[in-house]
Parts: structure tokens; C-alpha cells; sequence
């Protein structure tokens, strides 16, 4: 049962994923419009780092999990169009669950080879995203579409963004509620 509470959360997390950024030293533009030509070219990843606390009840059992996930040995690119991105290279991630307090060893994947697309909206300092900049566990998800506040530096090097989002889904015969904080940086190429 622990194998599929965790192969669940990590469902939960595939379907939430986005890239957040959390602000680095330094000023930040934040007076973005309904697009924002800074953020057009491409972008090395430099970190990411996502927790995702998930309460689930199936089959009358109830779950509590928090997988915590880091990214390392990044050769990622994201490359934003107008309205577009994509994204190509190679990651590992390094994800430590607890399921009911009861914490697993940490499990590295990598993953090379990887690409992907999709597209964005800015409102203000939020990016709308239809579509992932990450693949996790061989999934490439499409979560629809997600929000996350963005942020670049002032000197335009550093975009950074973020994401507090609760999820709630009552499908299968499951109640799911997930709480995902994340973070993601990159440097302007």
C-alpha cells in the first residue's frame, strides 16, 4: 500500500508540477504587463525545489504524504517565445517522501533526453501555464493550466518563479487534497 501511496503522490506531483523561481539577491522588475520581452530567449536552470503535502482518502484508508523534491546537475534549457516555451536537456531529481510520518530514504532519478513544450499567459506577475518544464518518473504531464508568480532581476539575468497552490481532486473514488510549494531559477543565456 505504500508503493501506491507514493506512486500516487507522485501522480499528484506530475499533474501540479510547474517551475516556481524564489527571488535571489538583488532587485527585481515587477511591473510586468500582459507580456514581458525580457522574459523571451532561452534560460539555463539553475535550481528547483518543490514540497508537496498531500492528504488522500481511498478505499477508506487515509494517507498523509510530503515528498520533498530538489534538482541538481542541471544542462536544462526552458526557451520562451511570445507565447510559447520549450524545453530541452538533462536533470536528476532527488525526492524524499514520508507517508504517515514514516520517511523513505531519498531515490535519485535522472533524466536526459528530455524535451517538452507549452504555452503562457502573463497577467501582472503571474505566468498562467498550460503545461510542464519538467518530466518526472518518464511522465511528461500536462497538467492544464497552472499559475505562478515570476520574477526577473533587474539586471534581466535571473527569472525566478513560484508556485503556492492547492489542489483538490475527488476522482476514482478518492478525495486528494495537495498543497505544492515550489521554486525554480534560471539564468538568461
Amino acid at each position: 500500500m505504500k508503493k501506491l501511496s507514493y506512486l500516487f503522490c507522485l501522480f499528484i506531483l506530475l499533474s501540479a508540477f510547474t517551475c516556481d523561481d524564489e527571488a535571489l539577491e538583488g532587485d527585481f522588475v515587477s511591473d510586468n504587463a500582459n507580456s514581458d520581452t525580457e522574459l523571451i530567449g532561452q534560460w539555463s536552470t539553475l535550481t528547483f525545489e518543490a514540497d508537496i503535502s498531500t492528504s488522500t482518502e481511498f478505499a477508506g484508508q487515509s494517507f498523509e504524504t510530503e515528498i520533498l523534491v530538489e534538482g541538481e546537475n542541471f544542462d536544462y534549457i526552458v526557451t520562451f517565445s511570445e507565447t510559447g516555451y520549450t524545453t530541452n536537456g538533462s536533470y536528476d531529481l532527488t525526492s524524499t517522501t514520508s507517508i504517515n510520518g514514516e520517511a523513505s530514504l531519498p531515490l535519485t532519478d535522472s533524466y536526459s533526453n528530455v524535451s517538452g513544450q507549452g504555452t503562457y499567459t502573463i497577467q501582472g506577475n503571474t505566468m498562467l501555464i498550460d503545461g510542464s518544464f519538467f518530466e518526472v518518473d518518464g511522465m511528461d504531464v500536462q497538467g492544464g493550466e497552472q499559475s505562478a508568480n515570476y520574477s526577473i532581476s533587474a539586471d534581466g539575468q535571473i527569472l525566478t518563479i513560484t508556485q503556492d497552490e492547492e489542489i483538490i481532486d475527488n476522482s476514482n473514488g478518492a478525495s486528494v487534497i495537495s498543497h505544492v510549494i515550489s521554486t525554480s531559477t534560471y539564468q538568461k543565456i
